[in-house]
């Protein structure tokens, strides 16, 4: 029996905190057929300044703030998608919100966003 394949939306940020990169590929988990429909959507001058203050300032500060940063975020990548009109021709989104900060060496990563509104939205 041969898996199912679905077309998944994957949003992606990263550390550069510009704008979120977005394609629409079709998959079973096993072979990815590539639908050439990938997308940027730049955040606007406010929503990069945010982003770039929060660097500026103590990180235990910051988490204080999460939860209206993670608000912030997931209703930035609601919109980049809504306004692709793409949400009907995909079966699932993969999202990982953006970086807030990254450090490999001892295993830490923060991410803001809220997937579970996400998917409400």
């Amino acid at each position: 029996m041969e898996d199912k394949f679905l077309n998944i939306v994957g949003l992606m940020t990263g550390t550069s905190m510009d704008g979120i990169d977005i394609s629409l590929v079709k998959t079973n988990g096993l072979h990815l057929n590539r639908l050439n429909k990938n997308y940027f959507y730049e955040y606007s001058t406010k929503t990069k300044k945010l982003l770039t203050s929060i660097l500026k300032e103590e990180l235990n500060f910051n988490l204080k703030r999460k939860d209206y940063l993670d608000e912030f975020i997931t209703n930035e990548h609601y919109f980049a998608i809504k306004d692709l009109d793409i949400l009907g021709s995909c079966d699932l989104v993969g999202f990982h919100g953006q970086t807030l900060y990254h450090d490999p060496n001892n295993k830490i990563s923060i991410q803001l966003g809220n997937p579970q509104k996400l998917a409400k939205m």
